[in-house]
């Protein structure tokens, strides 16, 4: 009984602080980054990809400070290396500051990068 109180109640703290994070995180972006879409519709679960690959892409260095706020550092990786959308320079710059390998990023296996002779 004890147990499920507790698995309870950490979902309820997960919940609010998801909600909390959204509420205040993504609007603290800056406005160049989602041209495209309402800001105010952003969900930080639902919209991740799309949250980090334009701050790493189109972002500026306070940007950068609270995406890593708002995800640990392993979430992010997992993101930038599924990502097919970053071009060479942010793949090289995350590569640097992330420790990550060239060779896992899938948008590297991309014609975009492959040269031709």
């Amino acid at each position: 009984m004890c147990m499920i109180i507790f698995v309870y109640i950490d979902i309820i703290f997960l919940v609010l602080y998801c909600y909390t994070m959204q509420d205040t995180g993504v609007r603290h972006f800056s406005k160049h980054l989602f041209w495209d879409v309402d800001i105010n519709k952003l969900e930080i679960i639902k919209d991740k990809l799309l949250i980090i690959e334009r701050v790493f892409t189109y972002g500026k260095e306070n940007d950068e400070r609270l995406l890593f706020k708002l995800y640990d550092a392993a979430e992010i990786k997992k993101i930038v290396k599924k990502s097919r959308n970053l071009n060479l320079n942010t793949v090289l710059y995350l590569s640097a500051i992330l420790n990550i390998p060239r060779k896992k990023f899938k948008c590297i296996s991309n014609k975009q990068f492959q040269q031709i002779y």
